[in-house]
């Protein structure tokens, strides 16, 4: 039933899906946080933050896998594909991007004062944004691209599923403003646009995965080891700029002269 569903109406059934698992993410988020006692509105990392995100997060990519099954989408599932270091290759700009957002984000002077505790914070810290990575990857590349591209051209898929999960970034609204919003939204479209064609390219998510959780990885860790003072504008600017041109470099890598994808 679901598959059929899929394949008849697979963008209304991507933007369905997504806005579903997302709020069913945000009711269970809301669940653990209670459980343990965290207030997730403090932007202050800690402990018990960090192992109720980390339930969260494996609860939600059990959820999509089992999508993913049920859709018979059996080659996403794979993460010791050949493709994998394949997409590591032309993922390079997300390393890149990694790299230059830390170097931002990171007060250079403070880090000879940083907390111990701090640092070991980095280590549950990288398996969270690794599985947020699981969980949207799978989610935004193993189910919206794939079910789209079963009836529509790769260029169309590619754009369609980043438009989604580009759009569904406004429930941000919530808690910002829609300027800072909007950014979101525009940045989550461009990384949407370059992580599927990266997918469409080495034909396995999982490559998408490990930059996408390096990124997050790396853009967090400035923020908790010693975050820059008023640099919120800086960061918009790269955001808009890196998200532009992650809008270009995707839509080069699905070129029909070297790829021969339609």
């Amino acid at each position: 039933m679901i598959k059929k569903f899929a394949d008849k109406t697979p963008i209304i059934f991507s933007f369905i899906t997504t806005i579903l698992v997302l709020v069913m993410f945000s009711i269970t988020q809301f669940g653990f946080a209670s459980l343990f006692g965290v207030d997730i509105t403090n932007p202050v990392p800690n402990v018990n933050t960090f192992t109720a995100s980390m339930l969260v997060e494996i609860v939600f990519s059990g959820l999509v896998m089992l999508i993913l099954v049920m859709l018979k989408m059996s080659s996403v599932n794979n993460p010791f594909k050949k493709g994998f270091f394949k997409g590591l290759g032309l993922g390079w700009f997300f390393f890149l991007g990694a790299i230059l957002y830390f170097a931002l984000g990171f007060d250079f002077s403070q880090a000879g004062s940083i907390e111990k505790s701090k640092w070991l914070l980095l280590i549950p810290f990288f398996f969270v944004t690794l599985l947020t990575g699981v969980f949207e990857e799978l989610m935004c590349r193993g189910i919206l691209y794939n079910v789209i591209n079963n009836k529509y051209k790769v260029h169309t898929a590619v754009l369609l599923s980043a438009a989604v999960f580009g759009v569904v970034h406004f429930v941000n609204l919530v808690s910002k403003p829609f300027a800072e919003t909007a950014v979101q939204v525009l940045f989550a479209f461009g990384g949407g646009v370059f992580f599927a064609a990266v997918y469409a390219r080495c034909k396995t998510v999982w490559a998408g995965v490990l930059l996408h959780g390096l990124f997050n990885f790396a853009e967090k860790a400035a923020a908790t080891l010693a975050p820059v003072e008023n640099v919120n504008e800086k960061l918009i600017i790269f955001e808009v700029i890196f998200a532009a041109a992650a809008i270009c470099i995707g839509l080069y890598l699905i070129r029909k002269s070297k790829t021969g994808l339609t």
